[in-house]
């Protein structure tokens, strides 16, 4: 019985912990450093073009952002259009992940795989910038995350 109650309490105490990390972990909460936005983007996604954001894991530990198969750590984007957010292969899994109280999608969290890409409508309310961390892992578990903060802004 003793056996019992101690398996019990360590489920509990693993179960507490892993609900306080992964609330911690849906969204990013640090502040935006949109007071000197960049003032160039390696991409734009405009009405006039498809807007596909591709992450993977690069060898050396990086997140490799493209956008439209540009290398794009900082892209623009315009206010309405349908953001599609996937990973080039099956096998890898990706979350993008916002300031809750700054964001330019209606979640704070974009996540998905390239078999079930993340299509987000754009909503930016005017800021100059967005900032959001991403990370990629594969199937073996190996996970990487751009830190700092990449930037989505508003042509």
């Amino acid at each position: 019985m003793a056996y019992r109650r101690s398996v019990a309490s360590c489920l509990g105490l693993v179960l507490a912990a892993s609900l306080s990390f992964t609330e911690k972990a849906i969204a990013d909460s640090t502040t935006d450093p949109c007071s000197d936005p960049p003032s160039a983007c390696a991409a734009s996604c405009t009405k006039a073009s498809a807007c596909n954001v591709s992450l993977s894991r690069n060898d050396d530990g990086s997140v490799r952002i493209a956008v439209n198969g540009t290398d794009a750590p900082i892209f623009c984007v315009d206010s309405g259009i349908v953001v599609s957010w996937a990973t080039p292969d099956a096998t890898s899994k990706f979350k993008a992940k916002f300031n809750p109280a700054h964001k330019p999608f209606p979640n704070a969290v974009v996540s998905g795989s390239s078999g079930h890409p993340a299509k987000v409508k754009a909503s930016l309310d005017g800021e100059p910038c967005y900032v959001y961390s991403a990370s990629v892992c594969d199937s073996s578990g190996k996970c990487a995350k751009n830190d700092p903060r990449v930037i989505v802004r508003q042509p």
